[in-house]
């Protein structure tokens, strides 16, 4: 019966409120990186009001889900697999290692604008920071980063106590205790079908929805005031966009 199906997918339900539980954390550590930066360099933005910032967290959330999906791909994939190895404790461990590394990398690429825009006056790109490793210059601008920006260090790890924290509660609450799954035909054939649907989504939230341009860095103008387009972007999503372009452009030359 239809009743009995959904019991069998329970287990497999409970994966897809734990990716989902991810994923609003993912994003929400985006939205608290935003507030952070805006914050930070609030003498910046003259002129920006309190509506204006609503409004950018409001329209930023298309390009956090962008660049929460992408960040997190591998993520996404390992926990919607039609097959389950979470009852594996090694696998549920380098699932908690890949949740927390990329969203931490994430999380420093738009720290390194929280202490860098007043100089640029913009978000950093591949190009950015391409040109710092070319230069060699990681070395000599640690120090002094480590001294004028170090309360950046402990925003990081507080970051990473709340993350590790709250990921662990997130699979207690969704997870535990951890249900065989079934493996029949059937159960197979409805997880295949889930698995489809959450890649489909996936690409779609990559693209950025379904017109029929993908969403770029020039895009975050049709929605803010130009003052207000660094604030509606992140720094991850423009590494990410202009990367593509950057290393076409270099081959080219």
């Amino acid at each position: 019966s239809l009743r009995a199906h959904f019991f069998n997918m329970k287990p497999y339900l409970k994966r897809i409120y734990f990716l989902l539980a991810s994923y609003l954390l993912a994003l929400s550590i985006l939205t608290d990186a935003r507030v952070l930066f805006f914050l930070l360099n609030k003498s910046k933005f003259v002129g920006v009001t309190t509506t204006d910032f609503l409004e950018t967290l409001f329209y930023g959330l298309r390009f956090d889900i962008i660049t929460a999906t992408i960040v997190n791909a591998l993520f996404i994939f390992l926990v919607a697999l039609p097959v389950s190895f979470l009852g594996f404790k090694k696998f549920r461990t380098i699932l908690k290692v890949i949740f927390i590394s990329t969203n931490l990398a994430a999380l420093v690429l738009n720290m390194v604008d929280m202490a860098y825009f007043p100089f640029t006056l913009r978000r950093s790109t591949a190009e950015t920071f391409s040109f710092f490793i070319e230069k060699n210059d990681a070395g000599t601008l640690l120090p002094l980063f480590l001294k004028d920006f170090w309360y950046l260090f402990v925003v990081f790890f507080l970051f990473l106590f709340l993350i590790n924290r709250l990921y662990k509660v997130i699979e207690q609450k969704t997870l535990a205790p951890i249900e065989k799954e079934e493996n029949n035909i059937k159960a197979i054939s409805l997880k295949s079908l889930s698995f489809l649907l959450v890649i489909g989504l996936s690409i779609l939230s990559i693209r950025g929805g379904t017109q029929l341009i993908p969403i770029g860095i020039i895009d975050a103008g049709t929605y803010v005031k130009p003052q207000c387009v660094p604030i509606v972007l992140n720094t991850p999503f423009c590494v990410i966009k202009s990367g593509v372009l950057y290393t076409l452009s270099k081959k080219n030359y």
